[in-house]
Formats: structure tokens, C-alpha cells, sequence
């Protein structure tokens, strides 16, 4: 073991060993596959082996049809894909054979389809068809090309053969067609036979009769000439009559022709006639009627005519006068257009006025929601507020009198200061845009009020310019049209009205001077509520902090003044008597305020409009809110020190008072046409604005005087109460509030949709009277016209009205004769109909009769030639009754001949007839014979190919790289085994003290692990690249065998005799190479490889590879030679040891160290 070691570590470390060993296991690999790849199925792919196609054939015409043997030959071998067929003329065949570029060309003759006519002729010719090949190109190739071009002959052969049979099979089906007819001809015969032995019998006895006649006949001419001569002699006489009556045939033609013409002329006529009759006979009746209608109208028409010219008189009179007032009319026009005008541009205005406020109206009812959630915040304020009062009042009790109570009011004045600054500085923001809202308020109130102002003044012109075109007017459909306008007019009057009525009184509810003197007296209380007597230092601390707002909320010098005036006696003690004074005048003065919003409310509830109906509504609940913040200012007056929970609750009434303010901006903003409702509402707005200042102003004057709320402490809490009740009164009223907002809205959209018909109508009026002011010279110029022609109708009327009587004695007298005309014309058109039968009959007739006329014509013509051609025929005939008399001897003498030779006529016809029916039988069963053979395609394809070839595999092999691969794979393990073997240094001792057996196991532990891994990886590649074994056991089985096998006595003979040795190894290689039967059969190998056969290696690998890979020689000749392959390895084996034994015996190994010393290249 030690030596096997030393054997693999001497490996290891000779790196050019390593690297040998490595590549040497991949030579069996690498020379198979690339070997076998090459030649895997070369006869698979035989379609491209280039062959040369050249016909040179000429088609023939055979038994009338045209025959082209090498075109149909051309057209087949396109459909053979076994071979890569180029169809190229003579010259580039010659040439592509020279530059080695075809392995093969076929020339087909040009005296190919004639020498297939001549099969059935004399002296047939065979038909050549030639091939030349290029063995040396590659003789492989050339094989293939004799097989294919052998083929190729084949099946030539076979189809002219089938071509030749068909052929025949045509012709001998001609000849029994031929048969067929000669046999029914022969029984035609047979049967014309006997019916000429009838015939002849017949024509005996009638020879006999002949010549009995011919006997008479000679006997009666005799008196013919005399007879034919009376008749030559009528013959000329008809001749002469037929001339005449020829002659007179184109007269008679002429006359009929032009009668058959009058009489079509007739007919025409009659039928116009008829219809004619017809209508003159219903238009005299309908002139009859209609002047008998007349007649009866004639007194009707002179009082009528009377009273035309009367009224023509009185229309002349009044267009005279209508003629004078075209002026007036003129002017009324001109008015009516500037009003509509003016009543367009002002309706477009009130337009415009109500869709500012629909959007206003849309703003406020989107905002009721969060009034409602203000509301219900200021509640719960309220409570808050009152439970802090009771807990206030609870504390103020307790409170010490002192310099204590003043620093702990101080304290709480200065917090109750803070908190109102914040609360000032939010109320400024909220309420600034509001004088400039109530600016654009009045603005659009007086735009409403200018707009009303030219809507009144362009209706009243447009309606007196309506009166006076009505009373100029004196068509009743220019009046009716005029009163329809009169009409849309006093609707509009009435809708001006009614926005009129109603701005009057939003504006006329509110007494401005009244609201204002009660302001006043308002802030006058205020002002003594915050009146002071002592100074405080709280002043300059809370102007300081309204300095800190004006930067950090981006103040305004003018609103931080306001601030600090409104705030300037927070700091200072306020006279107990004069405030509460003050509070109560305040108090009162609230409370007139809101009566007179009542009376307001209740002025504008009187409206009968939707849109005053919800302000009503609206002004009602800001109503409630400001009689409760009054009630708020009046209790909270005797505050002290809950400055705290007061900012609370006034900053959730400010931001309700905000959302408020906010949707009334934006209401007065799109609502400029409501001027009165929202100065009133900006007047409650800046009322409630200033009284939430005082009251804030004054709870912060209050925070000082904490030590005189003791004994207030029981109205704290009344005010409380008060306050509380009056929130939740604010809340009840919020539903109703919503509810109005709704309505309001609801109206508004009415009052919008209708804006666009109110617009619509103004512009057809403004167009109506301006296209009205534009014909209104016309009119005067028609009126004038009209007035004229007036005056030429009563003079012609004058004068019709004088002819009258005559006019209707002249129809009595037309009414009169029309009648007679009309009974004639009765009578006549009852007649008219048997006249124009009349006339189709005779019109029929001669048209019948002209139609015969030209073959009367003819007639007379061919009887009048044939009359001369008999009359000279007669005189013919007369001139030859002697020849006549003549024949007729003649034909007696003959017949008589004829009845003597009868008997030997009825003898012969007999022979005939029976030789007729000997014919027919023979000719009728050589048809038969002929017709009864079968001439099919069929049969013709037994003549081309008598023989079918059929072939079954009893062992199936791919391709030829199956049936390759044994001598292959065997081959590339032995060459495997050499290459190793000059690489490995077989005789090198891995230790020079080891024992042979050692040495020799030494190197077998090298040599066969490389001999399997060979084996291993070759087959592996090989099924890698397709190779499929029908027993893979098998297969690898035979691989490692012939590896070993050949390992092992290469190893011998290496180790033996060294390079010598591997010399033999080479020829056992080459003896191998054809002695083992890997490529051909051995039967057909030279004898001396017949006799080495079995006993080379190679013979029994290449056995067992093929049953592994393809089967076919059976498991026992697998099995027998696996054991003849163990032979050989166990043999090599032995003589290896043997030779290892000797070699060590006489020193003969080479030592370790010289071979470490050589592989290092020292």
C-alpha cells in the first residue's frame, strides 16, 4: 500500500504528469466524438450530394398524343429527395463535373421518347439513359451516386414498362372493340341474309309480273304519241293566260296596299273620334251645369256687385284717412323701439341682479350648518359659564377684604385683559371688510333702483308708443298683433311693479335715523360703563401686548389705535352707581333696538314673495341672537374675576358671530338688487360687532373691582340663568332659521329660472319693434298706394254695377243653347261605338288582305314559270315518244331475261347466308375472349414491376454513427491505452526497496482507474451527443472491459520491452484496424484478417458494444465475449506481473530519484 501511495504523490507533485494523466483520460472522449459526429448519418443526408440533372429530350407525338418521356422523368426525380438533384444544362454540367462541383451527372438523350415509341415496331431501340461519376472526388459519393442513378434506372424502366403495357392495353382494347363490331356486323349480315332470301323470292315473283307487264306496256304506248300531243297543245294555251294575270299582280298589290293604309288611317281616327265625342259630351254636360249655376247666381252677383261698391267707396274713405295718420303712426313706431330697447338693457341689468342673488342665497344656505354648530357651542359655553359663576360666587364669599383682594384682582384683571385682546384683535379681523360690504350694498341697491327706474320709463314709452300705433291702426290684424304686445306689456308693468313694491319696502321697514339714534344712546352707555377714576399700571402692559399682535398678527396701525383706545380702561377703577346706571340705560336701549327689528320683521313680513318671506325669517333669528348677547352684556356687568371662562364663551360666540358675518359679506357682495334686507342686516351685524366690544371692554375695566362683586354675587347668578335661558332661546330658533334659508334659496331659483324666459322676451320685443320702426315707411308708402288703387276699384265697380243686367240675360241665353249641345252630343257618343267597330273590322280585313297580296303575287309568278317550263317539258316529251316506244321493247325483252335467271339467284343467296352465320359465330367469340381479359392500370404495374420487395428488421440501427460507434468507441479506448502509456513512466519504481508484486500493484492502481475513467467519460460524451443503447448496463460494461483489457497488455508491452514495446502496440493497433470487423463484413475482408480475427481484442468489444447498442447477436455471444475480454485483461495482467518480476530481477527498473531528477528537468 505504501508504494501505491508514493505512486499517486509522485503524480501529484510532477505537475507536467498531473496535467498528462488529466488530458490523456479525455483522448478516448475527444477522439470518438469528434469521429463519430462527422459520420453520425452521412446516408441520412444524402439530399445534398450534389448531382447534375441535363435533359436534352425532345417530346414525340405517339398514337396522336404527345409523348415526353424526360420531362415527366425531370418531373419525378423533383418529388425523390434522396439525392440533391440540380437541373442545369449540358455546358454547366461539363463544367460543374470539371471544377469538382457535382459527384454525379444524369443526361437524359434527346432521342429519349423517341426510342420509346419503338417497342412495338420492327426494329425497337433501347432507351439509354447515361451517367458519369467522379470517383477520385470521393468514391464513397460515387457509390451512392451508382445506387441512386441505378434506382433512377429502375424506375425508368419500370414506367415506360407500364407506359408499354398501357399502351398495348389500349390496342388490344381497340382490336376487341374492333371484334365487337366485326361480329355484329357478320350477325347483321347473317340476318340481312335471310331477309335477302326473302327479298329475292319477292323479287322473283316480281320479275315475273314485269315482264308480264312490260308485255302490256309495249302494246299501249303505241297510242301515247297522240295523246301527248293534245296535251303539249293546252300546255301553250295555260302559258298564255298565266302571262296575262302575271302582269296585272303589281297593280293589285299597289291598290291593296293603299286601302289597307286609309283603312289604319280610319281606325286611328275612329278611336280619337270616340274619345273625343266622350269628353266634348261630359265637358258640355259640366258647361251646362256650371252655367245653370250661374244662372241661379246671377241675382246674388248684382246685390253683390251693389254692395262691392259701396264698401269700396267706404274703404277709400277710410285709407284717406289712415293715409293722413301715417305720421302719428311713424312716430309711435320710433317711440315703441327706444322703449323696448331701454326695456332690454334694463331687464339684462335686473337679470344680472337676480342671479347675484340666487348665488348669494346658495352661499347662505350652505353656511346654516355651521351657524347651527356655532349656536350649539355657545350653549355649551353658557352652561360652562354658569357652573364657573356658581363656583365663582362660592369663592368670592370666602374672599378677605384688603391688599390681598386688590393684588388678586389686579392679577385677574391683567389675565381678563390678555384674553380680551385676543378676543378684540379676532373681532377686528372678522368685522373690517364690513363697512366696505355695506358700501357695495347701497351701491347695488341704488344700480337696482336706477335699473327699476329705466325698466318703468322704457315700458311707459313702449306702451303710449302701443297706443298711439292702435289708435292709428285700422287693420284688425295689425290691431289684434298691437294688443298682444299691449298685452306682454301690462304683465311686465305688473312684474316691475311688483320688484318695485318690494324694494320700497325693504328700504321704507327700516327708520336709519331712529337705528342710529339708538346707537348712539348705546355707545353713550358704554362709554359710562368704562369711564374710570383711578389709573392702574395695566394699561402699559396690555398696550404692549397689542403691540406683540401687530407683528405677530399683521395688524394695522389704524386698527391697533382702535385696539388700544377700545382697551385704555382696563386699567382703571370704574364708579359703582354711574355703571350700573349705565348697564341698565344700555339694557333699555337693547331692548328698543330689538323692538324695533320686530316692527321691521314684522313690516317685512307682510311681503308676498318667497325671497322676503325667508329674510323675514333670517332678520327674525339674528334677532334672537342679538336679545341674547344684550341679555349676555347686561348680566355680565357684574362680573369679577371669571374674566377666564367670559373670554371662553365670547370666543365661541365670536366665531359664530364670524360664520355669520362671513355668509352676509358674501351675500351682499352677489346680492346687490336686495339693498334694504342687507343694510339691515349690515346695521344688526355692526350692532352686534360694538356690543360684543363693550362687553368686552367692560369685563376687562371690571377685573379691578374683584372686592365689590361680593355683594352682586346672587344678580351673577341671575344673569347666569338669564344668560343660560337665552342661549338655549337662540338654539330653539336655529331649526327656524335653516328653514327660512331653504325657502329663501328656493325662491331665488325660481326667480333665476324665470330670468332667462323674462330676458328672452325682452329681446324678441326690442327685435319685433325694431324690425316693426323698419317697415314703418313702407307701410306709409303702401297706405297711399292703397289709397289710390282704392279709388280706380270704386269707379270699375260703378261701371260693372251698370252692366249687371246685360250680363245676366247673356247667360240665360248660353245656358239654353248649351243643352241642345249637350243632348246632340249624348245621341252622338251612343253611336260612336258601332262606328268604330265598323272601322277595326274593315281595317282588319284589309290588313289581312294586303298581307296575302305578295304571296298572291308569287303564286302567280311560279305558277305562270311553271306553266312554261310544262309547256316546253310537253314539247320535249312529244318530240320523244319514238325513243319512248323504243325503251319500252327493250325493257320487256329484258324482263323477260330476269325471270329466266331467278332459280340461280335463290341458290347463291343460300350459300351467302349460311357463311354469314359461320362469321358471325367466330368473330363474336374472339371478342368475347378479348373483352373478358382484365387491361387495368393495375395490370400494367404488374408488367413494369412483376416483384415487390419487402424487408423486416430483426435488429434496428439508427444511423450509421449507431453502426460505427462500436468499432469507434473500442478503437478510441485502445488509442487511449497507448497515449497513456507513452506518457505515464511505467517503468519508474515509486521505492527502489519495494517487492515486484508491490511495484506492479503500484501501477495497477494508476492504470486501471485511468482506463474506467476512459471508459466512464467516453460513453457518457457519447450519449451526450445521441448515441442511445438499448442496454446501458451493458454499454458501460463493455466500455470498462476493453479499457482494462487494453490498458493492461499496452502496460505489458510497455513495461517489457519500453519503447519496442510500445511499437508493438502500435501494430497490434493497426492489425486490429482491419482485422476486427468493425466496418465491413469479414466475409468479404482480405483471409488474412479472416484468419487474426478471433484473436484480437477488438473482434469481442465491437460484438458486445453492438448488442448493447442495437441487439441482434443475442446475450450469449454478449456474455462470451465480455469473458474473452476478461481473458485478455487477466492475460496482461499476468505477463505484466511476469515481465515487472524479470525486469526487477535483472535491475532493469528505473529508480525513483532519476525519475523525479528527469521530470525536473536535471
Amino acid at each position: 500500500m505504501k508504494m501505491i501511495r508514493d505512486e499517486w504523490k509522485s503524480i501529484r507533485h510532477s505537475k507536467i504528469l498531473w496535467i498528462s494523466v488529466s488530458v490523456m483520460i479525455l483522448i478516448p472522449f475527444l477522439y470518438s466524438v469528434f469521429f463519430l459526429t462527422s459520420v453520425w448519418d452521412p446516408y441520412g443526408e444524402t439530399k445534398h450530394l450534389p448531382v447534375a440533372v441535363v435533359n436534352n429530350d425532345k417530346p414525340v407525338n405517339y398514337q396522336g398524343k404527345r409523348l415526353a418521356v424526360g420531362e415527366q422523368m425531370v418531373t419525378n426525380i423533383k418529388k425523390n429527395k434522396q439525392l440533391g438533384w440540380r437541373f442545369v444544362s449540358a455546358e454547366k454540367a461539363k463544367q460543374g463535373m470539371k471544377d469538382r462541383k457535382y459527384y454525379m451527372v444524369v443526361t437524359i438523350p434527346s432521342n429519349f421518347s423517341k426510342h420509346a415509341t419503338t417497342v412495338t415496331s420492327t426494329n425497337p431501340q433501347k432507351m439509354k439513359l447515361h451517367y458519369s461519376t467522379n470517383a477520385s472526388l470521393n468514391y464513397i459519393g460515387k457509390v451512392i451516386s451508382d445506387t441512386g442513378a441505378t434506382q433512377l434506372n429502375a424506375n425508368v424502366r419500370s414506367e415506360v414498362t407500364k407506359a408499354y403495357a398501357l399502351a398495348m392495353f389500349k390496342q388490344v382494347k381497340t382490336a376487341g372493340k374492333g371484334y365487337q363490331k366485326a361480329a355484329d356486323g357478320a350477325t347483321k349480315l347473317k340476318d340481312g341474309g335471310v331477309e335477302l332470301q326473302d327479298g329475292l323470292t319477292t323479287y322473283t315473283t316480281g320479275v315475273h309480273t314485269l315482264k308480264n307487264g312490260t308485255t302490256e306496256l309495249n302494246t299501249k304506248v303505241q297510242q301515247l304519241p297522240a295523246g301527248i300531243a293534245q296535251l303539249a297543245n293546252g300546255g301553250s294555251a295555260l302559258k298564255v293566260g298565266l302571262d296575262q294575270l302575271n302582269g296585272q299582280t303589281g297593280p293589285l298589290a299597289s291598290g291593296v296596299s293603299k286601302l289597307a293604309n286609309g283603312a289604319n288611317q280610319l281606325n286611328s281616327g275612329a278611336g280619337q273620334l270616340a274619345s273625343g265625342v266622350s269628353q266634348l259630351t261630359d265637358g258640355s254636360g259640366q258647361v251646362t251645369t256650371g252655367l245653370s249655376q250661374l244662372n241661379g247666381k246671377t241675382g246674388q252677383l248684382a246685390s253683390g256687385v251693389s254692395q262691392l261698391t259701396s264698401g269700396s267707396t267706404q274703404v277709400s274713405n277710410g285709407l284717406t284717412t289712415l293715409n293722413s295718420k301715417t305720421g302719428a303712426l311713424s312716430d309711435g313706431v320710433v317711440q315703441l323701439a327706444d322703449g323696448a330697447k331701454a326695456l332690454k338693457v334694463g331687464i339684462v341689468d335686473y337679470t344680472n341682479g337676480v342671479y347675484t342673488v340666487s348665488t348669494g342665497l346658495r352661499t347662505i344656505n350652505s353656511k346654516t350648518g355651521e351657524l347651527s354648530s356655532g349656536v350649539t357651542r355657545l350653549t355649551a359655553g353658557s352652561t360652562a359659564l354658569v357652573s364657573g359663576l356658581k363656583d365663582y360666587t362660592a369663592g368670592v364669599a370666602q374672599t378677605t377684604t384688603g391688599a390681598g383682594k386688590l393684588n388678586a384682582g389686579a392679577q385677574q384683571t391683567n389675565t381678563g385683559a390678555q384674553g380680551i385682546n385676543a378676543g378684540v384683535s379676532d373681532l377686528k379681523k372678522q368685522t373690517a371688510a364690513l363697512p366696505d360690504s355695506v358700501n357695495k350694498l347701497t351701491a347695488g341697491s341704488n344700480d337696482i333702483n336706477t335699473n327699476l327706474g329705466q325698466l318703468k320709463s322704457g315700458s311707459a314709452e313702449v306702451s303710449d308708443g302701443l297706443n298711439k300705433l292702435a289708435a292709428a291702426s285700422t287693420s284688425q290684424e295689425s290691431q289684434q298683433q298691437i294688443q298682444e304686445l299691449q298685452t306682454g306689456m301690462a304683465q311686465m308693468e305688473t312684474a316691475l311693479a311688483s320688484v318695485d313694491k318690494l324694494m320700497a319696502s325693504a328700504q321704507n321697514t327700516t327708520d336709519t335715523s331712529k337705528v342710529a339714534g339708538l346707537m348712539a344712546t348705546a355707545q353713550k352707555d358704554v362709554t359710562a360703563l368704562t369711564a374710570t377714576t383711578n389709573t392702574t399700571d395695566l394699561t402699559s402692559q396690555i398696550n404692549a401686548k397689542i403691540e406683540g399682535l401687530k407683528d405677530s398678527e399683521g395688524l394695522t396701525d389704524k386698527q391697533v389705535k382702535a385696539l388700544e383706545g377700545s382697551l385704555a380702561g382696563v386699567g382703571q377703577t370704574n364708579n359703582d352707581a354711574a355703571k350700573t346706571q349705565a348697564a341698565t340705560d344700555l339694557k333699555a336701549t337693547m331692548g328698543q333696538i330689538q323692538t324695533m327689528m320686530k316692527a321691521n320683521t314684522a313690516a317685512t313680513t307682510g311681503s308676498q314673495t318667497s325671497l322676503l318671506a325667508s329674510f323675514k325669517e333670517l332678520e327674525t333669528g339674528v334677532n334672537a341672537l342679538i336679545t341674547n348677547v344684550n341679555t349676555m352684556a347686561t348680566s355680565v356687568s357684574s362680573l369679577d374675576a371669571g374674566s377666564t371662562k367670559v373670554t371662553n364663551g365670547l370666543t365661541a360666540l365670536q366665531k359664530g358671530t364670524s360664520d355669520l358675518s362671513t355668509g352676509l359679506t358674501q351675500m351682499n357682495a352677489q346680492v346687490p338688487g336686495m339693498t334694504s334686507g342687507i343694510d339691515k342686516l349690515s346695521g344688526y351685524t355692526t350692532a352686534l360687532t360694538a356690543g360684543t366690544q363693550q362687553v368686552a371692554d367692560g369685563a376687562a375695566g371690571l377685573a379691578s373691582g374683584t372686592t365689590k362683586l361680593n355683594g352682586n354675587s346672587a344678580k351673577l347668578n341671575a344673569g347666569a340663568g338669564e344668560l343660560q335661558g337665552g342661549l338655549t332661546q337662540l338654539n330653539g330658533q336655529v331649526p327656524a332659521l335653516t328653514t327660512g334659508i331653504n325657502q329663501l334659496t328656493a325662491g331665488a331659483k325660481q326667480l333665476t329660472d324665470n330670468s332667462s324666459q323674462l330676458t328672452g322676451g325682452a329681446s324678441k320685443l326690442a327685435t319685433g319693434t325694431s324690425d316693426l320702426n323698419g317697415q314703418v315707411p313702407v307701410l306709409v308708402s303702401s297706405i297711399g298706394l292703397l289709397a289710390n288703387g282704392s279709388k280706380q276699384v270704386t269707379t270699375g265697380l260703378t261701371t260693372l254695377n251698370g252692366q249687371v243686367p246685360a250680363l245676366v240675360g247673356g247667360v240665360q241665353q248660353l245656358l239654353s243653347g248649351s243643352s241642345q249641345v249637350t243632348g246632340g252630343l249624348v245621341t252622338l257618343n251612343g253611336k260612336v261605338p258601332a262606328l268604330v267597330g265598323g272601322v277595326q273590322q274593315l281595317s282588319g280585313g284589309l290588313n289581312t288582305m294586303n298581307g296575302q297580296i305578295p304571296a298572291l303575287v308569287t303564286g302567280v309568278q311560279k305558277l305562270d314559270n311553271g306553266a312554261g317550263q310544262l309547256n316546253t317539258g310537253l314539247q320535249t316529251l312529244q318530240g320523244s315518244t319514238g325513243q319512248l316506244t323504243s325503251g319500252v321493247k327493250q325493257l320487256a325483252d329484258g324482263a323477260d331475261q330476269l325471270d329466266q335467271n331467278s332459280a340461280k339467284l335463290l341458290a347463291g343467296n343460300k350459300k351467302v347466308k349460311n357463311g354469314n352465320g359461320t362469321l358471325a359465330k367466330s368473330l363474336q367469340s374472339g371478342a368475347d375472349t378479348i373483352n373478358g381479359t382484365p387491361l387495368t392500370s393495375s395490370n400494367a404495374n404488374m408488367f413494369a414491376a412483376p416483384s415487390n420487395l419487402t424487408h423486416s428488421n430483426y435488429s434496428y440501427v439508427p444511423n450509421y454513427g449507431h453502426a460505427l460507434a462500436p468499432y469507434v468507441l473500442s478503437l478510441a479506448l485502445y488509442v487511449g491505452a497507448i497515449v497513456f502509456n507513452f506518457a505515464y513512466p511505467i517503468r519508474r519504481i515509486a521505492d527502489d526497496d519495494g517487492t515486484p508484486t508491490q511495484w506492479f500493484l503500484s501501477k495497477i492502481a494508476v492504470g486501471a482507474p485511468v482506463a474506467v475513467l476512459m471508459a466512464i467519460i467516453e460513453c457518457v460524451a457519447l450519449l451526450i451527443v445521441g448515441l442511445k443503447p438499448i442496454s446501458m448496463g451493458g454499454y458501460f460494461l463493455t466500455a470498462i472491459m476493453i479499457a482494462l483489457a487494453s490498458m493492461f497488455i499496452v502496460m505489458f508491452l510497455s513495461m517489457l520491452l519500453d519503447n519496442p514495446g510500445r511499437f508493438l502496440a502500435m501494430v497490434l493497433l493497426m492489425l486490429q484496424l482491419g482485422g476486427s470487423g468493425g466496418t465491413f463484413p469479414m466475409e468479404i475482408t482480405n483471409h488474412f484478417f479472416n484468419v487474426i480475427h478471433p484473436f484480437l481484442p477488438l473482434t469481442y468489444s465491437i460484438q458486445a458494444f453492438r448488442q448493447s447498442l442495437t441487439g441482434g447477436w443475442g446475450n450469449g455471444i454478449y456474455w462470451s465475449s465480455i469473458g474473452v475480454l476478461a481473458i485478455f485483461a487477466i492475460l496482461g495482467l499476468v505477463l505484466l506481473w511476469a515481465s515487472m518480476v524479470f525486469l526487477k530481477k535483472k535491475n532493469l527498473q528505473v529508480p525513483a530519484e532519476a525519475e523525479i531528477q528527469m521530470k525536473a528537468g536535471k
